[in-house]
């Protein structure tokens, strides 16, 4: 969403996110209550910024160990498998 707003795409956003929700086998998790503790200790361990700081805490809390991402901040995460776009 956000990469869409700041190049001015505004108008894609809605058909994007209901496309993420139409792709097969996506699993919507909840967020649990204790994540935001769980990203203060990874903010802490790991020197990350609170975005992907909630992300690794609900992939941990969800058993997830695989990401796609361009973002190399998760690679300080020693068990995260980063998956390269």
């Amino acid at each position: 969403m956000w990469v869409l707003l700041k190049n001015k795409k505004k108008e894609l956003l809605r058909r994007a996110v209901e496309g993420v929700y139409e792709m097969p086998n996506l699993k919507v998790i909840t967020v649990e209550p204790d994540i935001p503790l769980l990203a203060l200790d990874f903010i802490e361990q790991y020197n990350l910024k609170p975005r992907d700081a909630f992300h690794i805490a609900i992939m941990k809390n969800s058993g997830v160990a695989r990401v796609v991402t361009d973002d190399s901040d998760f690679d300080r995460v020693e068990w995260i498998e980063r998956i390269n776009l």
